[in-house]
């Protein structure tokens, strides 16, 4: 169990040294995070730079693509999940964000080269 979890059964934190090092890893992993997100967005940038050169598309097409992509991935209520993929072994709706299905925990494969992006 995690250290929020113990706090939240009022179980004390625990050792001072144990709760540094989750903080430390926890930054590292940010830091990580960070580090792919701009290697990304550098990925994006030149990709985009030369569709546009080959195309002649302009930015104007690309923010249009970009605001109905995110209108059809945004769900219509609050509590229904983003659909990705449906899943092959039982059928029901597995989310961009994750890899396995949830009901039957089949792991689904890579078929959508944005899957891994959105996680």
């Amino acid at each position: 169990m995690g250290i929020l979890g113990e706090m939240r059964q009022g179980r004390p934190g625990g050792d001072p040294a144990r709760i540094e090092r989750k903080a430390e890893d926890a930054l590292e992993r940010i830091q990580e995070l960070e580090s792919r997100l701009e290697r990304l967005t550098q990925v994006n940038q030149a990709m985009w730079s030369l569709v546009k050169e080959a195309t002649g598309l302009t930015e104007e097409t690309l923010v249009d693509r970009i605001k109905a992509l995110d209108a059809a991935s945004r769900p219509a209520e609050p509590d229904v999940p983003v659909q990705g993929a449906l899943c092959p072994q039982c059928g029901r709706s597995v989310s961009l964000r994750h890899n396995r299905c949830l009901f039957c925990d089949f792991e689904l494969q890579e078929t959508n080269a944005f899957r891994t992006v959105a996680r």
